[in-house]
């Protein structure tokens, strides 16, 4: 039962960062092509918004976590955290301005802040923090992911267009929360 687990966490994971990898590395092409207004100052400042709102989230959600039941908490934010960065990437369709590209990757960090929090301390609930194996191939497994996810993603969009690439990015999003749901363990002692 902890093996399988820990095999769901690890490619909900890997899913999750996958979500990432097929956009962001080619998020500053879809925004001068789709968006009028975007332009490097814009681009730059709505890259990096994900990456901040993640860290501050992830600080905030970690803090979170100590309080009563965090053994709730943390599986409700793996649920929570990977529903967000699976409805995130809708904002990329429907977004007409940089204003809103950037609320989107405000909810994307954010999203993903949660899901860090919560899925790291759900692992080290399972596993012992001593065990370099699983944290080496935690590290191996989902560095290839987003290496993977970039060079599909680009092809994705090249190939099929931005909205084949947003729904497949949807879909892997989909795959890691019901592998999140799939791990969820109700009594922390078991």
């Amino acid at each position: 039962m902890i093996k399988l687990r820990l095999n769901n966490l690890l490619f909900s994971d890997v899913a999750m960062m996958a979500t990432v990898g097929l956009m962001l590395p080619i998020l500053p092409i879809y925004l001068i092509e789709k968006i009028p207004d975007a332009n490097i100052q814009n681009i730059t400042f709505a890259y990096s918004l994900y990456f901040i709102s993640a860290v501050i989230f992830y600080w905030i959600y970690s803090a979170f976590l100590q309080h009563k039941k965090p053994w709730l908490r943390k599986q409700l934010g793996l649920i929570a955290g990977s529903l967000i960065i699976a409805a995130a990437p809708l904002g990329y369709i429907t977004s007409q301005s940089m204003e809103s590209i950037f609320l989107v990757q405000l909810i994307f960090g954010m999203g993903m802040g949660f899901f860090k929090a919560s899925w790291r301390v759900v692992i080290k609930d399972i596993i012992k923090p001593d065990n370099k194996t699983f944290q080496k191939i935690h590290q191996l497994v989902v560095v290839l992911a987003l290496a993977i996810a970039a060079t599909i993603g680009g092809y994705i969009a090249y190939i099929f267009g931005y909205t084949i690439l947003i729904q497949t990015m949807i879909y892997i999003a989909l795959i890691g929360t019901i592998l999140n749901l799939l791990s969820f363990h109700i009594n922390p002692k078991k």
